[in-house]
C-alpha cells in the first residue's frame, strides 16, 4: 500500500510541475486516475438551468454520485463523435433501438482515422450523451445501454 501512496504522490508532483489537469495509469492490476481540482465560475452555468457547485468555489472538493440504471458505453479515445458513417446516412443507433454486443454504435474520429465503437452489451439504447460532431474525451460517457 505504501508503494501506491508513493506512486500517487509522485504523479501528483509531476502534475503540479508540468501544470497537468489529468493523469491516468493502468498497469497490470492497478489503475490510478488523478485529476486536478479546477475552479468553477458561476458564469459557466448561465442559461443551462444548472446551479454552480459552490464547494468548488470555496476550495473544498466534492463527490458527485450519479446513479446509472444500465451499462455505460464510454469513449475509448479522444476525438470527434459521429452518430452515422457519413453526413447523409442514418445514425447507427437512436434512443429505443435494440443493440447487440459487437454492433457498431458510433464512430470516433481521431487523427483522421475513423474508429468504430462497438457495443459491449446487449440491450436497448436508453440515452445518448454525446452530440454529433462534438469533441469527446477519453472515458467520456457516450451512451447508456439498458
Amino acid at each position: 500500500m505504501k508503494d501506491y501512496i508513493r506512486s500517487v504522490e509522485a504523479l501528483a508532483k509531476i502534475m503540479k510541475e508540468q501544470d497537468l489537469q489529468y493523469i491516468s495509469v493502468d498497469a497490470e492490476s492497478v489503475k490510478i486516475n488523478i485529476a486536478a481540482k479546477q475552479s468553477v465560475s458561476p458564469i459557466n452555468y448561465a442559461g443551462r438551468g444548472a446551479k454552480p457547485d459552490n464547494s468548488a468555489l470555496s476550495g473544498r472538493s466534492s463527490v458527485v454520485v450519479e446513479e446509472i440504471n444500465g451499462n455505460l458505453v464510454k469513449s475509448p479515445i479522444v476525438g470527434t463523435f459521429y452518430e452515422a458513417p457519413s453526413p447523409d446516412s442514418k445514425p447507427f443507433v437512436k434512443i429505443g433501438d435494440i443493440v447487440k454486443k459487437g454492433q457498431v454504435i458510433c464512430i470516433i474520429e481521431s487523427m483522421k482515422l475513423m474508429n468504430e465503437v462497438l457495443s459491449e452489451f446487449d440491450g436497448t439504447v436508453g440515452e445518448i450523451f454525446a452530440k454529433n460532431g462534438e469533441a469527446v474525451e477519453f472515458d467520456q460517457k457516450l451512451m447508456l445501454i439498458r
